[in-house]
């Protein structure tokens, strides 16, 4: 069993068993196991956050109910905290496997997934930063919002 908290606070417990796997294919048309088994599918799937989700949802759906959280709520609890329950998603799938050397493989690819994931987000935010950096350089207070109008906006004559 694997957990991830969110942002109101609440720990929430995900277990995957053979009905969970059944049951996310009927409602959402897509085996889950299938994101775990080819790397192609994993990576779409990690950037697909309506998708990761719903999937959390379904598996959390009953502890839910007893807390008296709605599907918006908890949707909405993940804010930021999107990754992290999708790596503990993840690392539940894997335990799901019952030879030890699958779960090996699979932790072994998950680990190499998130580790490309960190390189893309610091990427990310090293060309946001540098592009933050370009706009202040080059606007005379050193602000995005001090940019002069766009010619559309102009007054005509």
């Amino acid at each position: 069993m694997k957990t991830f908290s969110d942002n109101a606070g609440r720990t929430w417990e995900l277990v995957v068993d053979p009905f969970d796997v059944k049951r996310i294919e009927a409602r959402l048309k897509y085996n889950l196991l299938d994101v775990r088994l080819q790397d192609e599918l994993l990576a779409p799937w990690l950037q697909n956050p309506v998708r990761i989700v719903d999937t959390l949802w379904l598996l959390c759906e009953e502890q839910a109910a007893k807390a008296g959280v709605s599907e918006e709520d908890f949707g909405r609890s993940l804010r930021g905290k999107l990754f992290d329950a999708s790596q503990a998603l993840l690392e539940e799938l894997t335990d799901f496997f019952p030879l030890q050397s699958q779960r090996d493989e699979l932790t072994a690819r998950l680990a190499l997934q998130l580790q490309g994931m960190d390189l893309e987000r610091k990427t990310q935010t090293w060309v946001a930063e540098k592009l933050r950096e370009a706009i202040a350089a080059a606007t005379p207070s050193g602000t995005v919002s001090s940019w002069p109008e766009s010619p559309a906006s102009a007054p005509a004559g």
